[in-house]
C-alpha cells in the first residue's frame, strides 16, 4: 500500500506521485496490466479494487481510464473490517473487502506483507474476483534484506519469489507472471543493508531527494523497465520487490 506511515513525508498526493519510487512503480504496474486490459471490451466499465489502498496513490495514479478501458475503483478502508474479520486475518488496522462486491481487477501493492495470515487475506480476495479477473500483488523481496525499514513499516515478513508463488497457489491463485522491481538498485541496497547495524528506533529508508537525484533515480528505473520489456529473461533477476499477476484456479 501507499504506506500511511510514509505518506506524511509528502506535502501533497501530487508530490508523492512525482517521487521517483512511486512514479516508477505505477509505470511498472501499468505495463503488467496492459496485456490483460487489451483483452477487455472498451465499452464496458470494469470494477477495480485497491486493496490496502492507504491514501490511494496507486489507483489514483493509474486513473479511471487505463489503455482505453474504464475502471471504477473501490479504495476500501477500515470501515469494512469488523472485529471478527480482524481476528481471522490477523490485522487490526488494515483494509478489507466489502462482502457484497465482486471485482474484475484487484491490486494489492505493498500490503500482504503487513498481514499475519497472508493466505487468509488472499483467499478473501479470491472469493471477490469475477470470472476472468486478475490480481496484481507486490511485496518486498527476500528475508535477507530485512532492515529497520521493515520494522518501521511493521512488516510481518519479506518474500522470496518461490514463497510468494507458494502462498498464492495455496490461496487459490494461479500465477501467470512474476516481475522484479528495483533490480538495478538491488546490489547497492544489499551492500548497504548488510553493513548497517539495527537502530534502537527504526526509521523509513524512503527519503525526499533533491530534484536532480529524483530525476536520475527515475531514469535508472525507466531503463530497468524498458530492459525487462525487451529482454523477458531479465525477469529472473532479483529485485527489492516482486510483482506477480495471478488468476483464480479453474474449478
Amino acid at each position: 500500500m501507499a504506506d500511511l506511515k510514509e505518506a506524511h513525508l509528502f506535502p501533497s498526493l501530487e508530490a508523492q506521485q512525482n517521487h521517483w519510487y512511486y512514479r516508477a512503480k505505477v509505470r511498472c504496474l501499468y505495463d503488467l496490466l496492459t496485456p490483460w486490459l487489451k483483452k477487455q471490451q472498451a465499452n464496458i466499465k470494469l470494477r477495480g479494487l485497491d486493496f490496502g489502498a492507504g491514501n490511494g496513490v496507486m489507483s489514483k495514479s493509474l486513473g479511471c481510464i487505463i489503455n482505453g478501458v474504464s475502471i471504477d475503483w473501490d479504495l476500501v478502508d477500515e470501515a469494512f473490517v469488523d472485529s471478527c474479520q480482524k481476528e481471522k486475518l490477523g490485522f487490526t488496522n488494515l483494509q478489507c473487502v466489502p462482502s457484497d462486491q465482486e471485482y474484475d481487477l484487484i491490486i494489492a501493492i505493498d500490503v500482504i506483507e503487513h498481514i499475519q495470515k497472508d493466505c487468509a487475506a488472499l483467499q478473501l480476495l479470491r472469493a471477490r474476483v469475477r470470472p476472468g479477473g486478475i490480481v496484481v500483488v507486490c511485496v518486498p523481496a527476500y528475508e535477507f534484506l530485512w532492515s529497520d525499514h521493515d520494522r518501521y513499516l511493521e512488516h510481518c515478513r519479506r518474500y522470496s519469489p518461490s514463497r510468494l508463488i507458494e502462498v498464492l497457489n495455496a490461496s487459490g491463485w494461479d500465477v501467470e507472471y512474476k516481475h522484479p522491481f528495483l533490480t538495478l538498485l538491488f546490489p547497492i541496497v544489499l551492500i548497504q543493508r548488510l553493513l548497517t547495524k539495527p537502530a534502537k528506533e527504526p526509521v523509513s529508508s524512503l527519503k525526499i531527494p533533491k530534484p536532480w537525484l529524483n530525476i536520475t533515480l527515475f531514469i535508472i528505473l525507466e531503463i530497468e523497465r524498458r530492459l525487462l520489456r525487451i529482454i523477458p529473461a531479465l525477469s529472473r533477476m532479483p529485485g527489492l520487490s516482486i510483482f506477480v499477476v495471478a488468476r483464480p484456479f479453474s474449478n
